[in-house]
């Protein structure tokens, strides 16, 4: 596990250091009593990566607190989940579902009828 050191901002392993906030190398200096290195701010590259990194794992966080984002079965736009279990994202689709499934009942039971005639 590597951590940012609070002194000069380089990464460091806290195993290999005797403080768990401080890399080696600055814990040395302030043993001899040499005065710390200045702080290293990440440069514009680093900070535009760390932006859109960020950017990246905020995108598809749900909004109003719900599970997650799932993709409705009927038009295939994506919404928020309320419950695990929900595939329709509104009352439309949901008509339009009971439409399709009555639709398609009704053909299975007009086939059984022909063939049983």
């Amino acid at each position: 596990m590597n951590r940012k050191c609070h002194v000069c901002n380089s990464q460091f392993n806290p195993d290999h250091s005797e403080s768990d906030f401080i890399c080696q190398a600055c814990v040395n200096r302030q043993k001899n009593g040499e005065p710390p290195v200045k702080y290293k701010h990440p440069s514009e590259w680093e900070m535009r990566k760390l932006v859109e990194s960020k950017k990246k794992a905020t995108k598809k966080k749900p909004i109003r607190g719900g599970y997650s984002y799932h993709t409705c079965i009927i038009c295939g736009e994506e919404f928020v989940a309320t419950h695990k279990a929900q595939k329709i994202c509104s009352y439309e689709c949901r008509k339009e579902r009971d439409r399709r499934y009555w639709r398609e009942r009704k053909e299975k039971e007009n086939a059984k009828r022909r063939q049983n005639e």
